[in-house]
């Protein structure tokens, strides 16, 4: 996702750290805001139509993560806030970001929800419980 935009409303890949330029979970966190209007006003046809871009954004996700020492985890991660330190010198990438995890923890329950109003794709549901444990 390019947030860097011109004053000709161009958007373009920012240059320089990735703690500012890189956020791949950017457009699955911008997603919960679909959700939450749905939440606000519970429209069923409102969710039928954001339920492909839920769904897609739990496939991102999933396919983001990789297994670690500490489990599944999205890998590699950034955070737009925060550097980490590795041998001491501080670094925006890691293998893996509480502000990642918790988008992804937040996108599987997001997508889970419109699961349990309409019975429609056991297929993801039993996808997340394995890539969950």
């Amino acid at each position: 996702m390019f947030h860097n935009v011109d004053i000709w409303r161009r958007t373009l890949p920012a240059n320089g750290d990735p703690m500012w330029s890189f956020w791949p979970f950017g457009q699955v966190w911008m997603c919960r805001n679909l959700f939450d209007e749905y939440l606000f006003d519970r429209d069923k046809s409102y969710l039928a139509r954001i339920w492909p871009i839920l769904r897609e954004s739990a496939r991102f996700c999933m396919d983001f993560l990789s297994d670690t020492e500490q489990g599944l985890a999205p890998s590699p991660a950034t955070s737009p806030e925060n550097c980490f330190l590795v041998n001491g010198k501080p670094t925006s990438v890691a293998q893996a970001s509480e502000n990642a995890t918790a988008i992804v923890r937040t996108c599987s329950t997001t997508s889970s929800l419109p699961r349990r109003i309409w019975t429609t794709s056991m297929a993801m549901t039993k996808v997340w419980s394995r890539r969950q444990g």
